[in-house]
């Protein structure tokens, strides 16, 4: 909702437009959560907390149809390792399976 009406408030030129909101205030709250102001919008649902680095191989190798114990393998992990950085991963996109966490993070480009 910040970034929308962050948008709203700058014209195609990047120029401030006068509406009852502080522009400057949005920027500052969008800065502090992390949030890019000059990104494009995503399509989907905003993730609350981004991936770690293990979290985002661990993704693709779900992508690409892995199981736990083959990414164990490939990340000299434990699976249960596997298990607590999916679980994680599911948080974050707020899904509750493989095959939901796979069309959750297409949706929002993190996948291929």
């Amino acid at each position: 909702m910040l970034r929308e009406q962050f948008r709203s408030q700058v014209d195609s030129g990047g120029r401030q437009v006068p509406l009852a909101a502080d522009r400057s205030f949005i920027e500052r709250l969008l800065c502090a959560s992390g949030e890019r102001i000059d990104a494009p919008n995503p399509t989907g649902p905003l993730l609350y907390k981004p991936l770690t680095d293990h979290e985002q191989r661990i993704l693709i190798f779900l992508a690409n149809g892995i199981s736990n114990r083959e990414m164990a393998s490939r990340l000299f992990v434990s699976e249960n390792t596997i298990k607590f950085h999916l679980k994680h991963i599911y948080s974050k996109l707020g899904v509750a399976s493989r095959v939901q966490a796979i069309a959750s993070a297409r949706e929002l480009g993190l996948v291929k």
